[in-house]
């Protein structure tokens, strides 16, 4: 199953790939766009949603700040091993993954 999240420049903390940065959607029209803006602006108008959106996106953040950094470092880890390579680590982690369940 292939990842649908981009690589980042290594300057945005990610693995630095000739793709770099992909646009959101370049086949969404001016009029699809406008819809869509509208509708969140009428969703978010709601206090409560307003402020829940918020302290979820402040949880998000904090949590990101203590595993991103080593999750980017295994990103860029496997990107840069073998095919060979992992497919021997997974194998590893579902071995231990089944052994455990035993």
């Amino acid at each position: 199953m292939a990842s649908k999240r981009k690589n980042l420049p290594a300057a945005a903390g990610g693995c630095a790939t000739p793709q770099g940065l992909a646009s959101i959607n370049p086949t969404t029209s001016d009029a699809r766009r406008q819809l869509i803006s509208a509708r969140t602006k009428a969703a978010m108008a709601r206090p409560e949603v307003r402020r829940r959106i918020s302290e979820r996106t402040k949880l998000g953040m904090a949590a990101r700040a203590t595993w991103g950094p080593e999750l980017a470092a295994l990103r860029c880890a496997w990107a840069g091993a073998r095919p060979a390579a992992r497919k021997r680590f997974l194998d590893e982690i579902l071995e231990a993954l089944y052994d455990d369940a035993r």
